[in-house]
């Protein structure tokens, strides 16, 4: 009787499938080991058609420009292509160093994400939040006044089946608006907060009810980090608390009141493209 060895036990298609992936490995490494070179495509004169391969050395019949009867451009028109080895071949540490991205990938925060990131970062209802027309109705302003420009759409009451595609000018108002109203309701409400003798929610570093303050005053740097934390989840560069600093400085010999640099600060942060992009 013949002994059956572990390849005949097997499955013909797993058999097939272990060939497959055993000679795709071995040409991943001979890829490796070699470097393609520069591939020159030059054409050293036209030939009768047919004998290159170039089937159009001319006008084609259908009035497509000069180049293969589908009006792509001949392989004499296509410039040297230098094709260097994959990342993976190349030893730790002998790559090349990342580079700053020219062309930023961001995509574009819209309504729904906006709102969440906005209302959970004021720890604020929809409500709250919407109270600019003076009517206190939940997603007024996410979901009718601004709902458009922020990205969003209503195919039953407005029959308006897709979003728009980019930001409009328009849509840096709208952020303008909802971010104003959501700041200043926080604002408004932490500062009632402290005058009960209680803690703001987000406001807590500083007190709302100075008349006046410098950029020196005790619990700015706090509140702004506590800003950037709410918003943009990290804490601020010293660049970054530079910039918004100065806004508790006095502006033509008028002094910042807490509550102005609160709002100021507040919009600032919110309204940033880390914020408004991801």
């Amino acid at each position: 009787m013949k002994r059956r060895t572990l390849i005949d036990r097997l499955p013909w298609a797993l058999v097939v499938a272990l060939a497959i992936a055993t000679a795709l490995t071995l040409n991943g490494c001979t890829g490796c080991q070699t470097h393609t070179p520069a591939i020159d495509v030059t054409d050293t004169g036209d030939t009768q058609d047919g004998a290159d391969g170039d089937t159009d050395d001319g006008d084609t019949p259908d009035g497509a420009p000069d180049g293969t009867p589908d009006g792509r451009p001949d392989s004499d028109d296509l410039p040297p292509i230098d094709v260097d080895p994959p990342n993976v071949c190349i030893p730790a540490g002998e790559g090349p160093s990342f580079q700053v991205s020219a062309r930023a990938d961001l995509r574009w925060k819209r309504v729904h994400a906006l709102k969440n990131d906005l209302l959970t970062a004021m720890e604020l209802t929809e409500a709250e939040a919407c109270e600019e027309l003076g009517l206190a109705l939940p997603g007024i302003c996410f979901n009718i006044v601004h709902q458009v420009p922020l990205g969003g759409n209503d195919p039953v009451a407005a029959a308006m089946y897709r979003p728009i595609m980019e930001p409009t000018i328009t849509t840096a108002l709208a952020i303008d608006r909802v971010t104003t109203a959501a700041c200043g309701k926080r604002v408004d409400e932490d500062t009632l907060a402290q005058q009960a003798g209680e803690l703001g929610n987000v406001f807590h570093h500083m007190d709302l009810t100075a008349e006046a303050i410098e950029v020196g005053t005790p619990g700015l740097q706090a509140q702004i980090d506590e800003l950037y934390r709410r918003f943009l989840a990290r804490s601020p560069t010293d660049a970054e608390m530079q910039i918004v600093l100065p806004l508790a400085a006095p502006l033509d010999g008028t002094p910042v009141s807490a509550r102005d640099f609160a709002k100021a600060a507040c919009f600032t942060i919110a309204t940033t493209t880390e914020f408004a992009f991801h």
